[in-house]
């Protein structure tokens, strides 16, 4: 197995993921069918991929959702029975949001300020340059901001016309 980067932020995060398979002469071994699994969590891109003349077989992999930090493991059998195993590091994110203010009139223009604080969840450390996707169902968000030196992304929300409340993801 090959990772194309150690260790993955939980929430979406992504690798490639390769196997290569060999032939008993350690020559490329084309067109055979690597079955792949995330037992422990996350997603592939595909389950079955085929060796290419390389002997190369990868999919994406998709790091889950955690606060806690896991190793999880990733297998491949390849059609003559090969098997191989493999653990990527997950690091758990803890994400906070909050508004200010957090009341705003009905009226179409009010303001309020949302901010997402992303830290490592183990090593209590900001998580700085990444992308945050907003939405919420009332009034207008806008759709992403990234993150700080602080870990903090910051974006402006509008309050409907209706009174009610509004969930911000």
């Amino acid at each position: 197995f090959r990772f194309c980067n150690g260790a993955l932020y939980a929430t979406l995060d992504t690798t490639i993921v390769t196997a290569t398979l060999v032939d008993g002469a350690r020559n490329p071994a084309p067109d055979v069918v690597v079955t792949f699994d995330a037992p422990d969590g996350g997603e592939l891109s595909d389950i079955e991929v085929v060796t290419d003349d390389d002997g190369k077989a990868s999919v994406i992999f998709i790091s889950p959702a955690t606060n806690d930090d896991e190793e999880l493991r990733l297998t491949a059998l390849a059609g003559g029975g090969a098997a191989a195993q493999a653990t990527l590091e997950v690091i758990g994110l803890t994400v906070d949001l909050s508004a200010n203010p957090d009341r705003l009139p009905a009226n179409g223009r009010a303001t309020s300020v949302i901010t997402a604080s992303i830290t490592e969840t183990t090593r209590h450390t900001p998580l700085s340059e990444r992308i945050v996707r907003f939405s919420a169902d009332r009034g207008r968000i806008g759709a992403e901001a990234e993150t700080d030196s602080a870990g903090l992304a910051r974006i402006v929300f509008t309050a409907p016309n209706e009174p009610g409340n509004a969930s911000i993801e």
